[in-house]
């Protein structure tokens, strides 16, 4: 039916998806109108050369809309930013906002999403981030009046509010209450309801959890459990996916074919089923992608066409980023698209195609072990395939990988799979005498279940491992080039493929092991820094500690820990701080969803407010299982491995400001391997000799007044300044490592 063969709707998807993905890019408006150009001239041809000239015509004229569309809904997006973000000029703005999404509420710390409708008494139209070192109990859709200084976002958060559409944040000491911007919509309402079905029938963190899976409200889930979902592999079951609303689709699809209705009706009625779903848990990237799909495969159906898979992908794809931009930064986005294609091509090759199921000679019993080891096999082959082809998007964002997930999907996707039921069944009957209770009980005991499943296969160490390191991009490329010839080279041996898959795992394996035997006498030095916040990451022997000298917040010490990952094994041993911050519980606390830590080092408190923090650090620290000591910053103490020592942070008060100046230092035997100068040292210490290999003046504390003698750095081969603001006062410096203020890092090995 097409001049394009099959695929007319693919072209269609991939014209639209490339025009607006360049528009990401400086200068992209010149490729899209290039794709534009190229589209036209093919699609003229094709009518030209068709022999079919309305079905030719009507694939031509898609393929110049196509790209249009992406153009005009690309540039009305990106219209939108320079506006918003001339207001992070460093002054205090008063600002209307309505709060559109709760992000982390706890007492220490909370975070919201907040939609600008006037600055300064001008209209606005763009999205924020808030950020409370406090529980202000803002509900959805309340408006509230702030003062605050805007800020672009930089480091590690920078992606995931860009995916958002959030463009600026905004640190908030108080606040104002000004009235309801306006009711929750019918699928937040529902949302709400459901959610409020399993506080009340299944209760605590359970319900928490049951929120997250079902309905897509993750926020209030513990980083405990976070953190051991993603250590065991398993975290896809947490973010609410393909996954869920295939399984619940598939559910119904059952239930309809049991009550006997007709096809079309079951059609008519799933329609609108998954399109209401997909609005209740929130319109995720991952949700929406495989709504899409569902939909057009109902369609599909109803009208009488075969199914394409792949074109329903691109299709589902070029429709989120075209209407919805910032979803290209959306990691989830990208990890369900690669492990969907990766379904896709692979889900007619990769198992043996065994023998039907219907035979007259089969047992039962035979019938149902057949049933049984098909099914251990293909979950087995679907983790193996999603987890190869979302390598590359885990190499570029995450840079780890869970060795245990394939048994650890084995066993918890089922019991998930189980779950959603209940908890669907749920929902329908909460209200009926016995068997509302008797589901809200077999739904918390597995919920529970599930839980101490995935702390016990997160638990040991090393079944989470780095693929930052050096080597990893040639094995990912190697994987690949071995993907694209099982999918393109019609008869494989499946041995061969096996042979291969277990070549590559000891490749990286042994590569592993040599670049550790290689490094395990080096120290590699992660600097992190951004404004007034700095951070090290030093690795040494596979061993990785983290020193924080930042105001509390979360990007800075977010970094140094992701960083280390690409010398040690993706855990965080040692995590120091040099000061105490009332962001400090609330950083730890998120810290913990993502990264285990084995022991936090902590100033003793020298105030009121110091105990204050400290109380909600140990009760942070207590919940996730982190090992907590206490030194004293006010003398010299020590943190050793093996040969390295760390001189724990000190700090010196300077009489013309509040702020101390923090200087450590690590040594390898006697020698200084490294200096961290804060801010203003200059002034405590005039006859002090920089011996250390590397230095790194920072630009935490107070504002410098006394120009840098860089003359004194006589061993240094390295020398760093964490900023622009902070070079400018050195006496000059022969080839210096300047971190932009805006965020940076950067990695050195110490000789």
């Amino acid at each position: 039916m097409s001049v394009y063969g099959k695929r007319g709707a693919l072209m269609f998807a991939l014209y639209s998806l490339a025009c607006t993905v360049t528009l990401i890019f400086d200068n992209g408006k010149i490729f899209a109108f290039i794709i534009s150009a190229v589209s036209l001239a093919i699609s003229t041809v094709a009518v030209i050369k068709a022999e079919k000239k309305a079905v030719a015509v009507v694939f031509a004229a898609l393929c110049v809309i196509a790209p249009l569309l992406g153009l005009v809904c690309g540039t009305l997006h990106t219209g939108k930013d320079p506006a918003a973000k001339k207001y992070a000029d460093g002054e205090e703005h008063a600002i209307t906002a309505e709060i559109t999404r709760a992000i982390y509420e706890k007492q220490f710390g909370s975070l919201y999403y907040a939609k600008v409708s006037d600055v300064d008494g001008e209209k606005a139209d763009f999205y924020i981030q808030l950020e409370f070192s406090y529980l202000p109990e803002l509900v959805i859709h309340e408006k509230t009046e702030i003062r605050a200084v805007l800020s672009e976002p930089s480091g590690s958060d920078a992606a995931l509010l860009r995916s958002k559409g959030v463009i600026l944040c905004a640190e908030v000491d108080g606040f104002l209450s000004v009235g309801d911007g306006g009711r929750l919509t019918l699928p937040e309402k529902i949302n709400s309801f459901l959610a409020g079905i399993f506080d009340k029938t299944i209760g605590g963190d359970e319900a928490d959890f049951a929120g997250a899976i079902f309905l897509g409200n993750r926020e209030m889930v513990s980083q405990k459990i976070k953190l051991a979902f993603r250590r065991s592999g398993t975290s896809h079951l947490l973010a609410l996916s393909g996954l869920h609303i295939s399984v619940l689709a598939a559910g119904l699809e059952f239930a309809l074919k049991a009550a006997r209705v007709k096809k079309k009706i079951r059609i008519a009625v799933s329609i609108p089923v998954t399109v209401m779903f997909a609005l209740i848990t929130g319109l995720s990237a991952s949700v929406l992608r495989s709504a899409i799909m569902l939909v057009i495969y109902f369609v599909a159906q109803l009208i009488g066409e075969e199914k394409d898979s792949l074109t329903s992908l691109f299709a589902a794809l070029a429709l989120i980023i075209t209407f919805r931009r910032y979803a290209v930064w959306d990691a989830g986005l990208w990890m369900s698209f690669s492990a969907t294609l990766g379904l896709i091509l692979f889900s007619d090759r990769l198992l043996p195609h065994f023998a039907p199921m219907t035979r007259k000679t089969y047992s039962r019993a035979k019938k149902f072990f057949r049933a049984g080891v098909k099914y251990v096999l293909g979950l087995l082959s679907a983790t193996v395939i999603a987890t190869l082809f979302t390598l590359p998007v885990t190499y570029l964002l995450f840079g780890g990988i869970s060795i245990i997930s394939p048994i650890s999907n084995l066993i918890l996707v089922p019991l998930s799979q189980v779950l959603l039921y209940l908890l669907a069944l749920l929902c329908v009957f909460f209200n009926v005498p016995f068997i509302g209770a008797g589901l809200a009980f077999a739904a918390k005991r597995l919920i529970l279940l599930i839980c101490r499943l995935a702390g016990l296969f997160a638990s040991p160490s090393g079944v989470y491992i780095s693929i930052k390191y050096p080597f990893t991009p040639y094995l990912i490329a190697a994987a690949l080039i071995f993907v694209a010839v099982i999918v393109f080279v019609p008869k494989i041996n499946p041995r061969s493929v096996l042979a291969v898959s277990v070549a590559l795992c000891m490749a990286f394996a042994g590569c592993g092991a040599v670049m550790y035997k290689i490094t395990e006498n080096e120290i590699y030095a992660v600097a992190v820094s951004e404004r007034s916040s700095d951070a090290f990451g030093i690795v040494y022997r596979g061993r990785s500690f983290v020193i924080d000298v930042s105001t509390g917040g979360f990007s800075v010490p977010y970094s140094a820990v992701t960083e280390t990952s690409g010398y040690a094994a993706c855990e965080t041993d040692v995590l120091i701080l040099t000061h105490l911050h009332r962001y400090h519980a609330a950083t730890l606390d998120r810290l913990c969803g993502y990264f285990k830590i084995n022991k936090l080092l902590i100033p003793a408190a020298e105030s009121v407010a110091d105990s204050e923090i400290i109380m909600n650090i140990l009760a942070i620290a207590d919940e996730n299982g982190v090992q907590t000591e206490f030194y004293n910053r006010r003398a010299e103490s020590t943190v050793a491995c093996g040969y390295m020592k760390i001189l724990l942070p000190e700090y010196t008060l300077l009489k013309r400001s509040t702020h101390p100046v923090i200087t450590f230092s690590v040594y390898l035997g006697e020698t200084q391997a490294m200096l961290y100068s804060g801010a203003g040292a200059e002034e405590t210490d005039d006859e002090k000799v920089y011996s250390a290999a590397l230095v790194f003046f920072g630009a935490h504390g107070p504002v410098r007044k006394q120009r840098i003698d860089t003359g004194r750095c006589l061993s240094a081969q390295s020398i760093i300044f964490s900023n622009e603001k902070v070079s400018a006062f050195a006496d000059g410096c022969d080839s210096p490592v300047i971190i932009s203020e805006r965020g940076g890092k950067v990695t050195i090995k110490i000789k």
